[in-house]
């Protein structure tokens, strides 16, 4: 039998050991692993790490603190600042630019989100202080961030450099590993596709020197979408014209394996069509822009699918527009024929992209309550 003594000692061990932050690094990788999928292989996670692996970098003691730990360098073609002026945002860049919508995933199974609840969900031990060198870089051209407990001396050095952010960050393995990956996901999402079309963004990292410690050099490759792709759970691409979606990172997984479409927060969905007002028409619920409508289209599990019509003209749209109607006569699961309330409730997740066809729709910035991302 345990004694009372050894029995609040385990207790107190577990509740130490779950404080911890590697053990909340831990749980994030079980959760990631569980609940989660990946398009896209090396994923930016292991590119980052086979790098280092590959370039190991020399233990360095910090003579004020005695603490050792690795440094390593990056060089990312990217600078954030010009990705602002570019999105034209109308509130202060270093705010926007955590809330700009990304693309993550594949052609026709891609997440939305911010970059502030992408870091947060899939880094949370450490993505605030990725977020404030961000900030940081936005707003004044650099960015740092320092850390020391009795073992440890973690930093985050930023600054740009033209075209270029540098990225010097020193602590142990695992921190230098999930640090650099959020800046690579970063790179990869916050920048818009050369020519007037959306494209897919993979990450390419090569060794430059090892001088003092490991530099390596980041880029960002695009490629447009293949002309034999099949349209089919694509309709969502018509919210957006030259976005990019970045390949090898963590996306949901929705319950159903075979889900296709965009997932996407209902905010987000109706500042994109450009209408804050859900309405019942033609004895089912609609998010009706000026130049768009989203119409729901069946229910998997708690999740609500919806097809999105558009012009590509921008003209306006009417809720009984051929293609709308057509729609609605081929809707065979009676639970989103009725009225929104009924329709919403319970539903936990919202995907775009039912029907293999939809004409685009060019966003126009004095429609949305959102900063977006291209």
């Amino acid at each position: 039998m345990i004694s009372p003594i050894a029995a609040f000692d385990r207790i107190q061990q577990r509740t130490t050991i779950r404080s911890t932050k590697a053990f909340g690094r831990l749980m994030a990788r079980v959760q990631t692993a569980r609940d989660c999928v990946i398009f896209g292989h090396p994923t930016i996670a292991q590119i980052v790490r086979f790098n280092i692996a590959g370039n190991p970098p020399t233990v360095r003691t910090e003579p004020e603190t005695g603490t050792a730990g690795l440094t390593v360098d990056y060089t990312f073609e990217w600078n954030p600042q010009t990705f602002v002026k570019e999105q034209q945002y109308t509130n202060p860049g270093e705010e926007a630019i955590l809330n700009a919508i990304t693309l993550t995933g594949t052609w026709n199974r891609a997440l939305a989100t911010t970059p502030a609840d992408y870091l947060t969900k899939f880094w949370p031990v450490t993505s605030e202080r990725t977020m404030m060198v961000l900030r940081g870089l936005v707003r004044e051209g650099k960015g740092t961030d320092h850390n020391q407990d009795s073992i440890h001396v973690t930093y985050i050095k930023a600054k740009l450099d033209g075209p270029r952010t540098k990225l010097e960050l020193h602590g142990d393995v695992v921190f230098i590993t999930e640090i650099a990956a959020q800046f690579c996901w970063l790179a990869c999402s916050l920048r818009s596709a050369t020519a007037d079309e959306m494209a897919t963004s993979t990450l390419q990292i090569s060794f430059v020197e090892n001088k003092l410690h490991p530099s390596f050099l980041c880029k960002s490759k695009l490629q447009m979408k293949p002309s034999n792709l099949p349209d089919q759970g694509t309709c969502w691409q018509a919210f957006f014209r030259n976005a990019v979606i970045v390949k090898g990172s963590p996306i949901p997984r929705l319950a159903n394996e075979d889900s296709i479409g965009l997932e996407i927060s209902l905010p987000m969905m109706t500042a994109l069509v450009g209408s804050q007002t859900l309405t019942d028409f033609g004895g089912s619920p609609c998010i009706k822009g000026f130049a768009g409508i989203l119409i729901p289209t069946k229910m998997i599990g708690n999740v609500l699918v919806w097809h999105l019509i558009a012009n590509t003209d921008r003209s306006y749209l009417s809720y009984a527009d051929p293609r709308a109607r057509a729609i609605r006569r081929g809707i065979r699961d009676r639970r989103v024929r009725q009225r929104s309330e009924k329709v919403l409730a319970g539903i936990e997740c919202h995907v775009v992209g039912w029907c293999p066809r939809a004409s685009i729709l060019q966003v126009v910035t004095h429609y949305l309550q959102v900063d977006l991302a291209n």
